[in-house]
This record gives C-alpha cells, sequence and structure tokens, in this order.
C-alpha cells in the first residue's frame, strides 16, 4: 500500500492520481498523465523520451508528486475537469467509479498500489474515420478534417511508422495489474505485441487483466492474440454504435458483413479467458436507433455483454444531454419496454431551447467529407429532429 495517501472518504480524493497512468505515445515520444480522462496541462502531463524509463520518470516527477500533495489536502488538479463536470451532471464519474470498485474489494485502501493501473495508447494508427472521433485518435481522420476544415487546422498531428520506440521498462512491468488498451485500433498496431512480448520476458502474464477497445473491423495477430490468451482475464470490447447502413455511416470506412464475420470469430476462438462486450456510444448518431442495435446484439450474440456509454457528456455538437422535450419523448416511447435502455430517461434531460444547428452543421461538412448522407441512412430520426 501507498504511505500517506488520503482516507477514501477524505473531500475530492482520487485514488487514480497514485494508482493509474495514461501512457500516449506519439512517434518518438511518451506522454504520461493521470488516466484517460485527465485533460492534458503542464502541470499534469510528463514527457517521456526513453521507453525504459517511463515509470520511474512519470513518478517523481515534481509536478506529479505535487498533485498528488494537493489532492491530500482536498484538491483536484485542473486537469480533472472532466470528472468534475460528469459528476455534477450525472453523479458519477471515472473518479467516483474508482471509489467504489475500492470500496468493493475486501482490501480496500490496502489495494492501492502506485501505477497499477494502466490506459495505454501506442498510436492513432486506424482504419475507420468514425462521425464520433477526431483526427488526434484515427489517421484515417486527417483527410476526412481536410474536407471539412481546411489543412491549417491539422497542425502537427501525424502518425509516423517507422523508427517508433518500443517500451521495455520492467520496474513498470512487475507493477502492472490492469491494462486497457486504446486506440487507434489496437489490432492494426503491432506495438502492441512487442510489450506482451516484452513484458512476458519479466513476469508471468497471468497476473495481468486487460481490456481491450476494438472497432471489429481487423483481427489480431496470432502472436498478440497467444500472448492475451496467458493473460489471467481479457475484456473485448467491440465499439460498435448501430448496424448495417448506418454504422457503415457512423464508422465510415467499415463494411458491416465484415464485422459480423469478425464477430463470429472472436465468438468462436476465444477461451473462457475472454470475455467478450458491446460498448456502444450513445449519441445524436443514434441514439434513435439502440432498440435495433439491442435486437441484433442480444439474437445474434447473447452471450456478449453491453455497457452504453455517453459521446462527451454534456458537450459536442453530437451530444445527447440535453434535447427538447418533444424530441426527448420520442426517443424514450421508441425504447420503452426495454429494461436495458431505460437509463435514457436520466440520461436525456429536457431543454427546449436546445438549437440543432450546431449538429446538423456538423452533419452536413462530415457528409460532404464522406460521401454519404446522414438523412439519407437515417431517414426517420432526420425527420424528427428537423422538424
Amino acid at each position: 500500500m501507498i504511505e500517506g495517501i488520503p482516507d477514501i472518504d477524505s473531500p475530492n480524493f482520487c485514488p487514480e492520481l497514485w494508482q493509474r497512468m495514461f501512457v500516449l505515445q506519439l512517434n518518438n515520444e511518451f506522454y504520461v498523465k493521470p488516466c484517460c480522462y485527465a485533460s492534458p496541462s503542464d502541470q499534469n502531463q510528463v514527457l517521456v523520451h526513453n521507453g525504459d524509463k517511463i515509470f520511474e520518470t512519470y513518478n517523481q516527477h515534481p509536478s506529479v508528486q505535487q498533485i498528488r500533495e494537493n489532492n491530500k489536502q482536498g484538491l483536484l488538479d485542473s486537469g480533472c475537469e472532466v470528472c468534475v463536470h460528469s459528476e455534477k451532471l450525472s453523479g458519477s464519474s471515472g473518479r467516483t467509479r474508482a471509489i467504489d470498485q475500492i470500496k468493493s474489494t475486501r482490501s480496500g485502501m490496502r489495494a492501492v498500489k502506485l501505477s497499477t493501473h494502466v490506459d495505454l495508447n501506442l498510436g492513432s494508427l486506424c482504419n475507420l474515420a468514425c462521425a464520433i472521433c477526431d483526427p488526434h485518435s484515427s489517421t484515417s481522420w486527417v483527410p476526412v478534417y481536410k474536407k471539412m476544415y481546411g489543412a491549417g487546422k491539422i497542425g502537427t498531428i501525424k502518425y509516423k511508422p517507422a523508427n517508433r520506440p518500443v517500451i521495455d521498462d520492467p520496474a513498470w512491468f512487475e507493477n502492472i495489474q490492469t491494462l486497457q488498451l486504446q486506440g487507434g485500433e489496437v489490432f492494426l498496431q503491432s506495438a502492441y505485441t512487442d510489450y506482451f512480448r516484452n513484458i512476458k520476458r519479466y513476469r508471468n502474464l497471468n497476473g495481468i487483466e486487460v481490456r481491450i477497445f476494438t472497432n471489429g473491423t481487423v483481427l489480431p495477430d496470432p502472436e498478440l492474440f497467444e500472448l492475451l490468451s496467458e493473460c489471467r482475464l481479457v475484456s473485448l470490447f467491440f465499439s460498435i454504435d448501430d448496424i448495417e447502413g448506418r454504422f457503415e455511416y457512423q464508422r465510415h470506412g467499415g463494411i458491416w458483413s465484415d464485422v459480423v464475420k469478425n464477430l463470429q470469430w472472436f465468438r468462436d476462438n476465444c477461451t473462457s479467458k475472454f470475455t467478450l462486450g458491446f460498448h456502444p456510444t450513445y449519441s445524436l448518431l443514434n441514439v434513435y436507433y439502440l432498440k435495433e442495435l439491442y435486437e441484433f446484439c442480444s439474437t445474434e450474440f447473447p452471450s456478449f455483454q453491453r455497457s452504453y456509454g455517453p459521446y462527451h457528456i454534456g458537450t459536442g455538437p453530437c451530444s445527447t444531454h440535453a434535447l427538447p422535450s418533444a424530441i426527448r419523448q420520442k426517443i424514450l416511447d421508441k425504447h420503452q419496454g426495454i429494461p436495458e435502455l431505460s437509463f435514457l430517461n436520466s440520461a436525456i434531460t429536457n431543454d427546449d431551447r436546445y438549437d440543432s444547428t450546431e449538429f446538423r452543421d456538423y452533419i452536413n461538412k462530415y457528409d460532404t467529407a464522406i460521401n454519404n448522407s446522414y438523412a439519407a441512412t437515417h431517414s426517420e430520426f432526420w425527420k424528427i429532429l428537423t422538424n
């Protein structure tokens, strides 16, 4: 256990400031911050150049130690605004879920150890340009973004496939209990195979739990799949928000029939060490059609778990956090009688001042960039939204 951290009920206590790390590789450098929710800043983000010194460099950095000291006094870093905002809207956040997880374990606070939970993102290489994404998280989004907003706004975002350093940090590997792999698309990137291969040189993979978010369009290479099979537990979540033509619109570059075949492959080839699930992100793009997605998932893949997450809760042009009462009611009416989707009652609040101009402007730009039509592929909800 870490000495000197606050009691679990202390004001604003966040165990993630100690037990978690978010590591993002941008070509030949690594950017490390407290967790995937934290907004990067000069105070909470540490730049690391060596793939063998990530753990030591981050945990010994003066700004990281200061953020932890501040939290002992009941203070949160300015980068914690996402969780603060989420708690105001829904009462829940990454911080509160981390606390609940600690309370649910028999060891309680004794379970809090340094940098045991890792969010790992080894690059933005991706084959899709999803409507809820951006060029920071997908290389395929760069040409779409240029068509929507012009080349000047891309800035320095560029994925370089060559000469990317490999992580080989035994001090860090020793501590890891949980790994959450993000992208880009994880199964497109050989760096994840290198990463697990290096961990295995120093310890047994059976002591690690892994969570992976994948778009379902790519199968893992055989070596990575074998390495994952040696881990204690692997939770595979498929980021699929809709079906058929609506899927192909929302996840531009994806082919629905190929995704279904891949889902069948995972179902047939994953051992009992794997937990398979769907993790849809609900937004204005798909919120009216969650019933159809639910029916597909529960009929074709009934053993897969399902959990739903919001698009940029309360922010962004595609957010469903607040909608006019008439539109909100039509969404709720369509999903009435499906207990799994009853969360929409509290997830969508009434706001008759809502103006869909920002969303429609975004959709018009996206339609042009991908040569597709939201109004055509989502005609029923488009009429509801625009009438």
